[in-house]
This record gives structure tokens, C-alpha cells and sequence, in this order.
């Protein structure tokens, strides 16, 4: 009888959980303003897209991520529910990974069963992309023999064999085999493909990340990482090395992570790159400035960021904005932060189409999320914003 009675409980949860996350016209909702918890605007602003669906379940997709970022499965989960199109078995898979990475294996389990049944009906590259986050579930539970049947199904899809072998080695350093974990990562440097060489230097990342190495492993691990990324060609060498830089600083490695900005902060700046390609990473170089307090290098960053974002179209501006306004609230500057985000919601708000304003309002709220601004001009701008989609849907 307990046991029902936590059954009960727990879906009285979900169904409450569903309903106040739920996609449902504004008409039919109370006009409350929100909490100030950018997320929960996030996902009205995603389903606010009503005329391209593939734009709104990306956004819905990316908002429940965020979810499971914080830590908060059973929303994401709910969340993800709702997506009508492939990116559903995304969130799924996401949802097992994360649930094998706390130990819950039958669940995990569950989980991705699903992912994969939604991956193996469809085709191309939504496909592979849900599958080979189906493997990452079969790397956290350890279970390297699954994981090495999708590194071998991958190895000639450049697109995901990067991928499936970083899984493969995190499979093994799960497991205790460190050594064939470095080997499988080191069989990949001869590859040509961007995303192999991307995926190299993530992998040696994922073995720092999963607590399996002791200090001195953990520590070439990363530095492993770093050199594979200088192999990774054009713009997106900066995007790996910043996400490496990032986890460096999560993972307490702030020496390495301090020395690596070193050359970092001097090559993106000298960067001879078109406005919309090296905006963006200026302006996430200096969100890393302001998580390792380097106050005079952020302003760097700002100088030269925001010549380059006057110059893109107005629809990728509000975003850019944000990023520095989260740059100055990593760094603690919770007044600039503010007009950052001010400036990113006053051009989200003068988007005259709906669905571009929406994508803005998204990004802008993720933003916000990573910041982990919970103030209250953050609920009265974002209510602002909201205001502009009249009886759109919410």
C-alpha cells in the first residue's frame, strides 16, 4: 500500500510538473508574471514559435537541456515529453546519460531504449546524432563491449566516429583500463575530419571529467586535450578550446586553464576573421575571462566585441549581448551585467517577427540561466519581452 501511494505521489508530481511546463495558448493561462527564473521563460518563448516547427523544438530541445544542466532531470524529462519532432529522443538520451552517471541503471536503461527507438525510425543524421547518445548511457554504466559495437558501426561515418570512440574510451576508464582508454583516443590522430579531431580532444576531456584518473592522469588528460585541439582546423579549434578551457576551471585546474588563456586571449584577438564568425567567440573568450576573474582581459574583450556585433545582422545581435552581460556577472559585475542584458532584451524587442524574437528571447534567457542572475529586473524584463507576442502561443 505505501509503495502505491509513492507511485500515486510521484505521478501526481509529473502531471503537476507537465502542467505548469506545458505549451497551452496564453488565453488559457492566468497572465501571473513569472518568477525570475530565466528557464521557465525560456520554454514560453520556445513554444511562442508557432510557424516553423523544426526552429521550435530546437529551442524547446536546448531550454531542456538546461534543465538537466541544473541538475533537474525529471523537468527535462517533462520537458522533452512534449518536443514533437526527433529532438525528443535527444533530451531522452541525455536524460539516460545523466541517470546512468548517478547510478540508476535500470532507469538509464529505460530511458535510452526509448532514445534508440526513436533514433532507428528516422533517418540520416538525426539518426546518428540520438544514437550516439544512446552509446554515451552504455559508456557511463561502463559497459564497454556495447560501446565498442558503436565505435565499430562509426568507424566509417567521419561524422560520429569521433564521437562513439570518445564514448569507447570513457567506457574503459570506467571500467579501471586507463591505459586502453588513452589508446583508443590516441588511435584517432591521424584523422583529417573536423569533427574526429574535435571529438579526439573532447574524449581526452570526458576521461578528466570522469573521476576515474588520479591527479597526476587527470592532469595529463587535460593537457592531452589541449594539444589535440591545436590539430582541430579553422573557427572551430577556438570553439574546442574554450569549451576545454571551461571545464578546466570547473574541474579546479585554474593554472591550466589560466596558461592556456595566455595564448588564447592573444590569438583570438589578432584573429583576422569576418565579423560573424569571430563576434561569437570573443565574446564567449570573455565569459572565460570573467570566470577566472581576469577583469582587464574581459574589458579587452568587450572593446573588441562589440565593433563586431554592430555589424551583424540584428537578429544575432541580442545573443552576443548577452554573452558579454554573462561575461561581466562571471566576473562579478552585476551593475554592467545588467546593462549588457538590458541592451540584448531592448534589441530582442525591437525583432519585428515573431520567430526570430523568440530565438533571441531563448538565448537571452540561457544566458541568464548560466549566469545565474535571479534578480528581479530579470523577471520584469523578460515579462516586458513576453508582453510583445500579444495571444501568441506561450
Amino acid at each position: 500500500m505505501k509503495q502505491q501511494r509513492m507511485v500515486c505521489m510521484a505521478a501526481v508530481g509529473m502531471a503537476a510538473l507537465v502542467a505548469a511546463t506545458s505549451c497551452t495558448p496564453r488565453a488559457e493561462r492566468p497572465a501571473a508574471a513569472w518568477s525570475n527564473d530565466p528557464l521557465q521563460a525560456g520554454w514560453q518563448f520556445a513554444c511562442a514559435i508557432t510557424n516553423d516547427s523544426n526552429d521550435r523544438a530546437e529551442c524547446q530541445e536546448k531550454i531542456a537541456l538546461a534543465h538537466l544542466a541544473r541538475g533537474e532531470g525529471d523537468k527535462a524529462l517533462a520537458l522533452g515529453e512534449q518536443i514533437a519532432n526527433w529532438r525528443k529522443g535527444v533530451v531522452l538520451a541525455e536524460v539516460a546519460a545523466m541517470l546512468a552517471a548517478n547510478g540508476q541503471t535500470d532507469a538509464a536503461l529505460q530511458r535510452a531504449a526509448q532514445a534508440e527507438a526513436i533514433g532507428r525510425g528516422i533517418q540520416d543524421w538525426q539518426r546518428d546524432r540520438i544514437l550516439a547518445r544512446v552509446a554515451k548511457t552504455s559508456a557511463l554504466l561502463g559497459r564497454s563491449e556495447d560501446v565498442g559495437r558503436w565505435s565499430a558501426f562509426y568507424q566509417s561515418n567521419q561524422d560520429y566516429r569521433g564521437e562513439t570512440a570518445a564514448y569507447h574510451a570513457l567506457a574503459l576508464a570506467r571500467r579501471g583500463e586507463a591505459t586502453n582508454a588513452l589508446a583508443v583516443l590516441d588511435g584517432l590522430a591521424d584523422a583529417k575530419h573536423l569533427d574526429v579531431l574535435s571529438w579526439r580532444a573532447n574524449g581526452y576531456l570526458l576521461l578528466a571529467k570522469a573521476g576515474h584518473l588520479d591527479s597526476t592522469q587527470t592532469s595529463n588528460a587535460l593537457e592531452q586535450a589541449w594539444e589535440a585541439s591545436a590539430s582541430v582546423p579553422g573557427n572551430k579549434r577556438f570553439d574546442v578550446q574554450i569549451e576545454l578551457m571551461d571545464e578546466a576551471v570547473r574541474l579546479g585546474a585554474l593554472a591550466q586553464a589560466e596558461s592556456w588563456m595566455e595564448a588564447l586571449h592573444s590569438n583570438t584577438l589578432s584573429w583576422a576573421a569576418p565579423a560573424h564568425i569571430k563576434a561569437p567567440v570573443v565574446a564567449r573568450l570573455g565569459v572565460q575571462c570573467g570566470l577566472l576573474g581576469q577583469r582587464e582581459r574581459l574589458t579587452e574583450c568587450e572593446l573588441a566585441a562589440e565593433p563586431l556585433i554592430r555589424q551583424l545582422q540584428k537578429i544575432e545581435q541580442p545573443a552576443l549581448y548577452a554573452l558579454l552581460g554573462e561575461a561581466r556577472a562571471r566576473l562579478g559585475d552585476v551593475q554592467q551585467a545588467e546593462t549588457h542584458y538590458r541592451h540584448a532584451m531592448e534589441m530582442a524587442e525591437e525583432l519585428t517577427n515573431l520567430r526570430p524574437r523568440a530565438i533571441a528571447c531563448v538565448d537571452i534567457c540561457l544566458s541568464l540561466d548560466r549566469a545565474r542572475l535571479r534578480l528581479k529586473w530579470v523577471g520584469e524584463g523578460l515579462n516586458r519581452l513576453w508582453m510583445t507576442f500579444g495571444a501568441a502561443h506561450g
